[in-house]
């Protein structure tokens, strides 16, 4: 494997962004996320890699966008540690604004991106590894149900239940 690249093979860096819609376990949906943010403002999607965050928000940001919702995706990364230098402009007509790798911007950053959305009354979603304490937090992990039917989507066939929940196990929850 290439040094830099995840390990995770569902990876949202491997597919894409919006390269896959995030699989809801029975009883919850989209709606429910989007009401969430429309009602507490800020919300934090964190978990270890391989939990879905970033499937999740991608999930969210194409349906309000289809919607038509006004949407800002801004992605950090290891070698993309800001937002872009026009970042205030970008967000002028936004309603919603999305963060995917919120752990790696920079506190000083973030701090500003959350003082400008709250003034603005503009949604933020923002997926992280460990709590960045800005905003209500979502605790993500993939379950046995999800990843058995992501398994079963990618392969064709039915995934082993018992195979699943030990790969689970020994993984630390991580897909």
């Amino acid at each position: 494997m290439k040094k830099g690249r995840p390990s995770n093979p569902f990876s949202v860096s491997r597919l894409g962004p919006r390269g896959a819609s995030y699989l809801f376990v029975e009883g919850d949906s989209v709606d429910r996320y989007i009401s969430l943010l429309d009602r507490v403002g800020i919300v934090e999607l964190s978990g270890c890699e391989g939990s879905g965050k970033s499937t999740l928000l991608y999930t969210i940001e194409t349906e309000l966008r289809e919607r038509g919702c006004a949407t800002n995706l801004f992605r950090c990364r290891d070698d993309v540690q800001q937002l872009p230098f026009f970042w205030r402009l970008q967000l002028r007509r936004a309603e919603y604004c999305f963060l995917d790798g919120g752990e790696r911007l920079n506190h000083r950053q973030l701090e500003k991106l959350v003082r400008f959305c709250r003034r603005r009354n503009i949604r933020l979603l923002a997926t992280t590894h460990e709590p960045l304490e800005v905003g209500e937090v979502l605790p993500m992990a993939a379950g046995l149900d999800q990843l058995s039917r992501l398994i079963t989507q990618v392969a064709g066939t039915a995934a082993d239940q018992e195979h699943v929940q030990a790969l689970l196990e020994r993984r630390g929850g991580n897909a």
